[in-house]
Protein backbone atom coordinates (compact mmCIF):
# COMPACT_ATOMS: atom_id res chain seq x y z
CA UNK A 1 0.00 0.00 0.00
CA UNK A 2 1.49 3.45 -0.89
CA UNK A 3 1.02 5.71 1.98
CA UNK A 4 -0.19 9.19 1.72
CA UNK A 5 3.06 11.61 2.72
CA UNK A 6 0.34 14.08 5.01
CA UNK A 7 -0.06 10.58 7.10
CA UNK A 8 3.26 10.01 7.68
CA UNK A 9 5.81 10.87 10.22
CA UNK A 10 9.21 12.32 9.15
CA UNK A 11 12.25 10.82 10.51
CA UNK A 12 12.92 14.03 12.83
CA UNK A 13 8.91 13.47 14.28
CA UNK A 14 10.44 10.25 15.25
CA UNK A 15 13.00 11.47 16.78
CA UNK A 16 11.02 14.29 18.78
CA UNK A 17 8.50 11.86 19.57
CA UNK A 18 11.07 9.43 21.33
CA UNK A 19 13.06 11.54 23.02
CA UNK A 20 9.60 12.74 24.17
CA UNK A 21 8.10 9.67 25.99
CA UNK A 22 12.29 9.07 27.50
CA UNK A 23 12.05 12.58 28.99
CA UNK A 24 8.53 12.62 30.49
CA UNK A 25 6.94 9.45 30.44
CA UNK A 26 9.66 7.46 31.15
CA UNK A 27 12.10 9.12 33.58
CA UNK A 28 14.83 10.55 31.31
CA UNK A 29 17.78 8.13 30.48
CA UNK A 30 18.45 6.57 34.34
CA UNK A 31 17.35 3.07 35.55
CA UNK A 32 13.73 2.62 37.46
CA UNK A 33 12.64 0.08 40.10
CA UNK A 34 9.44 0.60 41.62
CA UNK A 35 8.20 -2.15 43.64
CA UNK A 36 5.37 -4.48 42.49
CA UNK A 37 6.24 -2.96 38.86
CA UNK A 38 5.47 -6.21 36.57
CA UNK A 39 7.48 -4.45 33.55
CA UNK A 40 10.67 -4.48 36.66
CA UNK A 41 14.00 -3.07 36.39
CA UNK A 42 13.93 -0.34 33.12
CA UNK A 43 16.37 1.99 31.29
CA UNK A 44 14.67 5.09 29.29
CA UNK A 45 11.12 3.33 29.50
CA UNK A 46 12.72 -0.39 28.47
CA UNK A 47 11.98 -3.38 30.23
CA UNK A 48 14.67 -5.61 31.69
CA UNK A 49 14.06 -8.26 28.93
CA UNK A 50 14.41 -5.62 26.59
CA UNK A 51 17.62 -4.56 28.28
CA UNK A 52 19.04 -8.27 28.01
CA UNK A 53 18.19 -9.21 24.73
CA UNK A 54 19.92 -5.90 23.44
CA UNK A 55 22.79 -7.08 25.80
CA UNK A 56 22.80 -3.47 27.38
CA UNK A 57 21.38 -5.34 31.11
CA UNK A 58 24.14 -4.42 33.84
CA UNK A 59 25.76 -0.95 31.99
CA UNK A 60 25.70 1.82 33.46
CA UNK A 61 23.52 4.80 32.39
CA UNK A 62 26.15 6.91 31.16
CA UNK A 63 27.83 3.61 28.81
CA UNK A 64 24.08 3.63 27.41
CA UNK A 65 24.17 5.71 23.90
CA UNK A 66 20.86 7.48 23.77
CA UNK A 67 20.81 6.84 20.03
CA UNK A 68 20.53 3.16 20.92
CA UNK A 69 17.64 3.42 22.84
CA UNK A 70 15.71 5.28 20.09
CA UNK A 71 17.10 2.64 17.83
CA UNK A 72 15.27 -0.26 20.02
CA UNK A 73 11.99 2.20 20.19
CA UNK A 74 11.92 2.32 17.01
CA UNK A 75 12.96 -1.43 16.31
CA UNK A 76 10.91 -2.81 19.03
CA UNK A 77 7.66 -0.06 18.72
CA UNK A 78 7.33 2.07 16.10
CA UNK A 79 8.65 -0.31 13.26
CA UNK A 80 6.08 -3.29 14.17
CA UNK A 81 3.45 -1.24 14.95
CA UNK A 82 4.07 0.89 11.81
CA UNK A 83 3.74 4.16 13.61
CA UNK A 84 5.97 5.95 10.90
CA UNK A 85 3.28 5.16 8.68
CA UNK A 86 0.09 7.01 10.77
CA UNK A 87 -0.21 11.01 11.71
CA UNK A 88 1.54 11.90 14.33
CA UNK A 89 -1.15 13.04 16.46
CA UNK A 90 -2.75 9.11 15.93
CA UNK A 91 1.49 7.62 16.37
CA UNK A 92 2.44 9.80 19.33
CA UNK A 93 -0.43 8.24 22.33
CA UNK A 94 -0.14 4.83 20.29
CA UNK A 95 3.39 4.99 20.90
CA UNK A 96 2.86 5.90 24.49
CA UNK A 97 0.28 3.15 24.94
CA UNK A 98 2.82 0.75 23.05
CA UNK A 99 5.54 1.13 25.42
CA UNK A 100 3.66 0.78 28.81
CA UNK A 101 1.12 -1.59 27.87
CA UNK A 102 2.71 -3.72 25.17
CA UNK A 103 2.44 -3.06 21.47
CA UNK A 104 0.07 -5.90 20.41
CA UNK A 105 -2.52 -4.56 23.30
CA UNK A 106 -2.44 -0.92 21.85
CA UNK A 107 -2.68 -1.34 18.90
CA UNK A 108 -5.70 -4.04 19.73
CA UNK A 109 -7.18 -0.66 22.00
CA UNK A 110 -6.47 1.03 18.38
CA UNK A 111 -8.32 -1.68 16.38
CA UNK A 112 -11.29 -1.87 19.00
CA UNK A 113 -11.81 2.24 18.68
CA UNK A 114 -11.75 2.09 14.87
CA UNK A 115 -14.24 -0.76 15.04
CA UNK A 116 -16.60 1.05 17.48
CA UNK A 117 -16.88 4.02 16.37
CA UNK A 118 -16.61 4.19 12.27
CA UNK A 119 -18.07 0.61 11.54
CA UNK A 120 -15.14 -0.54 10.28
CA UNK A 121 -15.32 -3.93 9.43
CA UNK A 122 -11.48 -4.50 11.08
CA UNK A 123 -9.80 -7.68 12.79
CA UNK A 124 -9.15 -6.66 16.26
CA UNK A 125 -5.43 -8.93 16.26
CA UNK A 126 -3.00 -6.45 17.33
CA UNK A 127 -1.46 -6.19 14.38
CA UNK A 128 -1.31 -2.93 12.33
CA UNK A 129 -1.43 -3.78 9.05
CA UNK A 130 -2.63 -3.21 5.88
CA UNK A 131 -6.38 -2.71 6.34
CA UNK A 132 -5.85 -0.60 10.19
CA UNK A 133 -3.13 2.22 8.13
CA UNK A 134 -5.80 2.37 5.95
CA UNK A 135 -8.87 2.70 8.35
CA UNK A 136 -6.50 4.98 10.25
CA UNK A 137 -5.93 7.28 7.47
CA UNK A 138 -8.72 7.53 6.21
CA UNK A 139 -10.54 9.04 9.70
CA UNK A 140 -7.45 11.04 9.92
CA UNK A 141 -8.61 12.97 6.42
CA UNK A 142 -11.60 13.89 8.52
CA UNK A 143 -10.47 16.07 11.70
CA UNK A 144 -14.28 15.61 13.62
CA UNK A 145 -13.99 11.29 13.14
CA UNK A 146 -10.15 11.57 14.42
CA UNK A 147 -10.99 12.67 17.56
CA UNK A 148 -14.28 10.61 18.07
CA UNK A 149 -11.39 7.40 17.33
CA UNK A 150 -9.14 9.01 19.08
CA UNK A 151 -11.60 9.80 21.92
CA UNK A 152 -12.70 6.09 22.26
CA UNK A 153 -8.66 4.76 21.94
CA UNK A 154 -8.30 6.63 25.45
CA UNK A 155 -11.47 5.07 26.94
CA UNK A 156 -10.43 1.82 25.62
CA UNK A 157 -7.08 2.65 27.02
CA UNK A 158 -8.14 3.83 30.60
CA UNK A 159 -10.24 0.70 31.37
CA UNK A 160 -7.43 -1.18 30.20
CA UNK A 161 -5.82 0.40 33.16
CA UNK A 162 -8.56 -0.50 35.46
CA UNK A 163 -9.16 -4.47 34.31
CA UNK A 164 -5.62 -4.21 35.10
CA UNK A 165 -6.32 -3.43 38.87
CA UNK A 166 -9.50 -5.01 39.03
CA UNK A 167 -7.58 -8.70 38.52
CA UNK A 168 -4.86 -7.88 40.89
CA UNK A 169 -4.88 -5.09 43.83
CA UNK A 170 -1.51 -4.99 44.25
CA UNK A 171 -1.21 -2.65 41.11
CA UNK A 172 -3.66 0.44 42.52
CA UNK A 173 -0.54 1.69 43.56
CA UNK A 174 0.65 3.14 39.96
CA UNK A 175 -3.44 3.27 38.89
CA UNK A 176 -3.09 7.22 39.06
CA UNK A 177 0.11 7.16 37.30
CA UNK A 178 -1.52 5.29 34.28
CA UNK A 179 -4.33 7.25 33.77
CA UNK A 180 -2.20 10.50 34.24
CA UNK A 181 -0.24 9.32 31.01
CA UNK A 182 -3.61 8.91 29.26
CA UNK A 183 -5.05 12.17 30.76
CA UNK A 184 -1.81 14.24 29.36
CA UNK A 185 -2.73 13.01 25.64
CA UNK A 186 -5.98 13.96 26.28
CA UNK A 187 -5.84 17.53 27.73
CA UNK A 188 -2.05 18.38 25.88
CA UNK A 189 -1.84 16.33 22.97
CA UNK A 190 1.33 17.96 21.42
CA UNK A 191 3.04 17.68 24.92
CA UNK A 192 4.84 15.04 23.72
Amino acid sequence: MSTDAAYTMTRSQIHRMIENLVMYEEGGYNYSLVDKDRGGLTFAGLSENLLRQYSLYGLRAKQIPQDRVHNIYEREFIGPMNLDQMPEHVAVPLFSAGVNIGPHTAAKLWQRALSTTRDIDLAVDGVIGQLTLKATQKVARKQLSSQRVLAEFYRLWMHHYVDLVRRDLDQLGFLTGWTNRVFRHVVAPNYI
